[in-house]
């Protein structure tokens, strides 16, 4: 009897003084679409873009992603549909005029995940989850940010997916 209240006593002394509960951490990884074809309104990958797109699955497939983020559009889908088929994950799409949603909702789930976006979405997603965004011109394809978010504390980093060839 003595045993199983000390046992309870320190069980509850521990819930108490939040012992057991660990940062809620999570990484955020963004990137725009990769290389596409043309400046059409819904033009597919070039080749070097689905390359790409392969080489996700080489940065990505140990970062225990739970959740894909894209546009309804076929660039951003088809650049994360090689990742998504490895992780056995269904690609879920935003409004990219409704990032503020996104943004709110990434923040929530607190879930590692991966975006794909576009030039004019990514650096303002970025900013709206505490990350220092930069200006993307219409050539820049291939960077992949990482944001670690630690308690609300965010550290951002970058790296190009694949080398130019």
């Amino acid at each position: 009897m003595i045993t199983t209240n000390l046992f309870r006593n320190v069980l509850l002394l521990l819930l108490l003084s939040g012992a057991g509960n660990h940062a809620m951490a999570y990484d955020v990884y963004l990137t725009r679409h990769f290389e596409k074809q043309s400046q059409s309104a819904d033009p597919e990958l070039t080749a070097k873009g689905h390359w790409r797109a392969k080489q996700l699955i080489n940065l990505l497939e140990d970062a225990e992603i739970a959740r894909i983020y894209s546009t309804q559009y076929l660039r951003t889908q088809q650049s994360v549909a090689p990742i998504a088929k490895q992780l056995n994950l269904e690609v879920e799409i935003y409004p990219a005029d409704n990032l503020q949603a996104l943004a709110d909702q990434i923040k929530t789930k607190q879930l590692n995940v991966l975006v794909v976006g576009h030039s004019n979405t990514i650096p303002p997603l970025i900013s709206l989850l505490g990350g220092k965004s930069k200006a993307m011109a219409e050539e820049d394809f291939g960077e992949l940010f990482k944001l670690q978010i630690v308690e609300g504390e965010v550290s951002s980093s970058s790296q190009l997916v694949g080398m130019d060839e």
